[in-house]
């Protein structure tokens, strides 16, 4: 790998697109000065996790931004099939431009961080070509709870090209506070940038403003029963034969499922879901993309509070989890997992689980580059 003292280097002297020593580095739109100098994420103050800087009630708010300049390195050469994306992502790794061979994990994880992917690079898109992406399919939908929601703010932060404010409308949730589980900061309707979707309960758009030929909608699942709800609405947007607009195959539909925390926490749950999808799918008269988005990785001072989401057995239960979905699909849709794992793994956090504005920003852009390489014409073309 390269380091990220030298990829940092390199992002003061290069263009985008431009090659130096054979590598080829792409910057995240102009450095925020504000972010650098007032970074500020407000605590959850409700509980759970570990309430980032708070120390006997007192917290400390202001925090080093967690974007770098070095944080969408672009190597000479881009990820160019699914398969190779979804390796790079899962078997990445993040890197600091200090020494932290002594540091804790929990050390580690307060301090600003790049992640590599392995073999190839995902390019941060542009917010056209990201449009112009996310329009390749009729429609997309996102089911899940907080770690989706993140990662619609962060197709907002792109679609925008604002990493100050482009996914929250709050003037206290700005930068990685866009991203605090604060009350103030995550309330869909006052605080985050989406709309109410005029077609189904539940649901959040992706404003029309950003993308006007895309249909992006966020559905709201904090628990097993209203995934199964959404789950079943889903069908019927997409599948249902009565509906003339599922009689002509042009562009397929997206479905992303997030699996863990609320919705999914243990591995029969998944499995059940799964084998829901697969036999509620079979039938469906047009190809669909199924994306699933795997456990992702908390801070180690909640594995006390959470031992069932320690990282080792998470990382066990992704590997198996991956394994019946490989064995068991058989459904006519392309079927892919995004493992987020590594690049969660001792990433800045608001609360030792919900990452900052980089992860939620880089999975919401790897989000994109995937789709870019799927068909969106046919499956199977």
């Amino acid at each position: 790998f390269i380091s990220v003292k030298n990829l940092q280097y390199y992002s003061k002297f290069s263009e985008n697109g431009t090659d130096i020593d054979g590598v080829s580095i792409t910057k995240p739109a102009e450095f925020k000065s504000e972010c650098q100098s007032k970074n500020i994420i407000m605590p959850r103050h409700d509980g759970a996790g570990d309430n980032t800087g708070c120390i006997h009630g007192t917290c400390l708010n202001k925090f080093p931004w967690s974007v770098l300049p070095a944080s969408f390195q672009v190597r000479k050469r881009e990820c160019t099939t699914p398969e190779e994306l979804l390796s790079a992502v899962k078997f990445g790794s993040r890197q600091w431009d200090q020494d932290v061979s002594l540091l804790s994990d929990d050390q580690m994880s307060r301090i600003p961080s790049v992640f590599v992917p392995r073999n190839c690079s995902i390019p941060l898109l542009a917010r056209k070509k990201a449009c112009d992406v996310l329009s390749r399919f009729s429609k997309i939908r996102l089911i899940g709870a907080s770690l989706t929601r993140h990662i619609v703010l962060g197709l907002d932060i792109i679609l925008s090209d604002d990493w100050v404010s482009g996914g929250n409308r709050q003037k206290e949730c700005r930068c990685d506070g866009q991203f605090s589980e604060s009350k103030k900061c995550r309330d869909p309707v006052n605080s985050l940038k989406v709309e109410t979707s005029e077609d189904q309960d539940y649901y959040y758009r992706i404003p029309r403003s950003l993308c006007e030929t895309a249909d992006v909608q966020w559905g709201v699942a904090s628990n097993t029963e209203m995934y199964n709800r959404l789950l079943y609405s889903i069908y019927n947007e997409f599948c249902d034969v009565s509906n003339t607009e599922n009689s002509v195959v042009e562009k397929p539909p997206v479905l992303f499922l997030q699996a863990g925390f609320h919705s999914l926490r243990n591995k029969q749950s998944l499995v059940e879901d799964l084998d829901l999808i697969m036999k509620k799918f079979s039938n469906c008269p047009r190809p669909i993309h199924v994306i699933l988005q795997f456990f992702t990785s908390q801070r180690r001072s909640l594995d006390v509070k959470y031992p069932h989401q320690k990282r080792e057995v998470l990382t066990l239960l992704n590997a198996k989890y991956a394994a019946y979905a490989a064995n068991n699909w058989n459904v006519g849709t392309s079927f892919h997992v995004l493992d987020f794992m590594n690049l969660t793994r001792n990433s800045m956090s608001s609360d030792g689980l919900h990452s900052l504005e980089d992860v939620n920003s880089y999975k919401a852009n790897t989000l994109i580059n995937l789709l870019n390489l799927l068909p969106f014409r046919q499956i199977g073309d």
